[in-house]
């Protein structure tokens, strides 16, 4: 019954160290360079590496896997998806995902790729420094930790979808923000605050309704297909915010970021109408 709670509070720590880390990365950047910068995180990096090696992890109830249960999950999913039982449209079933939860993540990854790819880019086009960003990109993630446990805490009672389009409409309000009131600093940071409302909302609850459907035995096949989809939609917004950038300029590239997460914002409402 905590499950967003805790999931909230798991990805909030993350937030933390992320703004302790766009803060002082963006310092050293300024006063000793990018190198040093880039350095401290590969050693960070490897710290973090062998920290994971201590981690214990409860085997009970977990099946060990072979040669013969990788033949078996592949025949099954292939049936599943040449039969379209991958999930319906939006009810959650014991067969897969919901089609319009994947949608909704490729939808909402590719729009907050594609803005961050280029945000510091055109926050030095208005004339930032690389410390002004990396204050406002840390302010953003220090919102993010309350914001992640809150809306988990929220979403144990309302529902994840309903949170999840919190988090697109929390985006798409803040591109259309960068898009029209980027160069007012004062502006910024209320956009920033709404980032990472939006950002907080959307993460651990997309994360925590992947895991949570069907049995715990599955969860672990449907949170590598939450990753996939996710990594798909973030290689969509690579590509996406740099050719629009290049082509069309900053203002159009985040009027189509706002655009594409007002959509999945529509998916996830959707999910919710058809979940009930």
């Amino acid at each position: 019954p905590n499950r967003g709670r805790q999931m909230g509070f798991y990805r909030g720590l993350a937030s933390a160290a992320f703004a302790l880390g766009s803060v002082s990365g963006g310092w050293i950047a300024d006063h000793i360079g990018i190198n040093a910068a880039l350095m401290l995180c590969a050693s960070i990096y490897f710290l973090t590496a062998l920290l994971a090696f201590t981690i214990q992890e409860e085997k009970s109830g977990v099946t060990t896997w072979n040669g013969q249960h990788l033949v078996d999950w592949v025949r099954l999913t292939v049936r599943r998806l040449l039969s379209g039982s991958y999930g319906g449209l939006g009810t959650p079933n014991t067969q897969g995902l919901p089609v319009l939860f994947l949608v909704g993540i490729v939808l909402w990854i590719a729009a907050h790729t594609a803005s961050a790819s280029m945000w510091p880019n055109y926050m030095t086009s208005l004339g930032y420094t690389k410390t002004q960003n990396g204050l406002l990109w840390g302010f953003a993630a220090l919102i993010e930790f309350p914001a992640m446990w809150f809306s988990g805490m929220l979403s144990d009672r309302w529902g994840r979808p309903a949170l999840l389009t919190v988090g697109g409409l929390g985006i798409g309000l803040t591109n259309l923000g960068y898009f029209a009131l980027a160069g007012f600093f004062p502006f910024l940071i209320v956009i920033q605050i709404m980032r990472g409302i939006g950002f907080g909302s959307y993460t651990s609850n997309a994360m925590t309704f992947a895991a949570e459907l069907g049995t715990p035995e599955e969860r672990g096949s449907r949170s590598g297909l939450y990753n996939s989809v996710s990594s798909a939609g973030s290689l969509i917004g690579s590509m996406l915010g740099g050719t629009l950038a290049q082509w069309l300029g900053f203002a159009p590239l985040y009027a189509t970021c706002a655009a594409m997460a007002t959509a999945a914002a529509i998916c996830f409402a959707l999910l919710r109408q058809r979940s009930q």
